[in-house]
């Protein structure tokens, strides 16, 4: 039984790589010499039209729900984080198909505030993969790692659904808000 199997395999291989080989013969009428003596047309090359996506240089926020979720949460700041000096980051809310309306509330830990930005007001039928770009400046009062929370409600055919998102913000060194020795601190 296994030498049978074994042979079928080898005559498909074979098959495969005579099919393969004839492929790459080719089989055009036209020698080598008559594809090199056609004009050439010149002009000016024609790039291809490729769309360049806004959110490429941003980081992809933590979901912390379970389930389809319909809506991607991309975050950028523009300058590393430190304490006492507010700092603006910047969200793109994406949405598929599915999106009917969409709403947004953020929250920061405790030694963070959110400045202005707390809230993105429901948008009604957002149009697909289409980014929803929101500010959130936040203020960290002291060298600590923080977290913004997203809570987004998503309704689609069906009910509204509250999912949750998450972002670290690194303010200064970082640790300094753990209580770590100093000599545990990153230089």
């Amino acid at each position: 039984m296994q030498k049978t199997l074994r042979m079928r395999y080898l005559g498909w291989l074979c098959a495969a790589v005579g099919v393969a080989c004839l492929s790459a013969c080719g089989s055009s009428d036209e020698s080598a010499s008559a594809l090199h003596s056609k004009p050439v047309k010149r002009g000016v090359p024609h790039a291809a039209t490729q769309v360049a996506d806004p959110t490429a240089n941003m980081s992809l926020a933590v979901n912390s729900s379970k389930g389809l979720v319909h809506v991607d949460v991309k975050f950028q700041m523009q300058t590393r984080p430190e304490p006492g000096q507010s700092l603006s980051v910047d969200f793109a809310l994406i949405p598929d198909p599915q999106v009917t309306t969409l709403s947004a509330k953020f929250e920061g830990d405790e030694g963070l505030t959110i400045v202005s930005g707390d809230q993105l007001e429901d948008v009604q039928k957002p149009a697909p993969n289409v980014p929803i770009h929101h500010t959130v400046t936040v203020l960290p009062k002291a060298d600590g790692i923080y977290t913004i929370t997203a809570s987004l409600t998503v309704t689609t055919d069906t009910e509204p659904k509250v999912h949750t998102f998450s972002l670290p913000i690194i303010a200064g060194n970082g640790l300094a808000a753990h209580g770590g020795p100093e000599s545990e601190r990153p230089q």
